[in-house]
């Protein structure tokens, strides 16, 4: 009776049929594997994502690499030009051949400070300013020292000098765009130069160059002789803009002295 059971049991179930135990671990194992693919997916997703930021900054590498080869070394960028502005006394050359050295060196690796350093030790030059002009120029921006006075040279000459009482020209005549400091230097008080130059510079343009020459015997006894041929009583170099514009109002009528040394109560002589 056995027998024929299995007999039986065997004869019912289909030739080549995976028994049903086997059937039951394939389909345990089959969400194990998509599991695992699933994690692997992941895995390589995250890796993306943490080498973007590396791909990022080696973008930004590369970029900044090739802006400053463009920049430092490409001859793409070199100076080709070199523009000078401000210039009145001065010609255009002597300050030129000053920054014309840093033709075909490239802008950005320009030293301006040194340009400006050696411009400015022009006597001429107050000031200089020396600007990149992209993409190939430089701009030499001058300010030139104002002359105030001309000053007889011991060894000949005149030396033409500003405020500061620096010379800033030497000539052999005298000068006719500027007064003649003319100071005793062995009986005048010590600072008449200065104050002389002081009241110089304090001028307006059009009323020193009606001054001829300007002299004292201190300090506070300014004297200036105009080219009309007469001479003006200045004093002390206090209030010059003041006296300037009193002057100038007194110069309307004619006068062989013009007192200003007092502003408030000035006084005219002579006729």
């Amino acid at each position: 009776m056995h027998l024929r059971r299995s007999s039986a049991a065997s004869a019912a179930a289909p030739s080549g049929a995976a028994p049903a135990a086997v059937l039951g671990r394939r389909r345990a194992a089959a969400p194990s594997t998509d599991t695992a693919r699933r994690f692997a997916e992941r895995a390589r997703a995250r890796r993306r994502l943490a080498l973007r930021p590396l791909l990022a900054v080696l973008a930004v590498l590369v970029v900044v690499a090739g802006l400053a080869y463009v920049l430092l070394w490409s001859p793409l960028l070199v100076v080709r030009e070199v523009g000078v502005v401000g210039l009145e006394r001065l010609e255009r050359p002597a300050v030129a051949e000053l920054v014309e050295p840093a033709v075909g060196t490239p802008l950005a690796r320009v030293d301006t400070a040194a340009l400006e350093e050696a411009v400015e030790q022009v006597p001429l030059v107050e000031t200089a300013t020396v600007a990149r002009v992209w993409p190939s120029g430089l701009e030499v921006r001058v300010v030139e020292r104002v002359p105030v006075a001309a000053v007889a040279d011991p060894a000949g000459g005149y030396s033409v000098v500003d405020r500061t009482g620096l010379t800033v020209l030497h000539e052999a005549e005298v000068p006719t765009d500027v007064p003649l400091v003319a100071v005793d230097l062995v009986s005048a008080r010590p600072g008449t130069v200065e104050a002389v130059t002081r009241v110089l510079d304090g001028l307006p343009p059009d009323l020193r160059e009606q001054v001829a020459t300007a002299g004292g015997t201190s300090p506070d006894d300014v004297v200036l002789d105009l080219r009309s041929g007469a001479r003006v009583v200045w004093g002390g170099a206090e209030e010059t803009p003041v006296k300037a514009d009193v002057l100038l109002a007194l110069l309307q009528r004619p006068a062989a002295v013009y007192d200003v040394s007092s502003p408030a109560a000035p006084v005219t002589r002579g006729g």
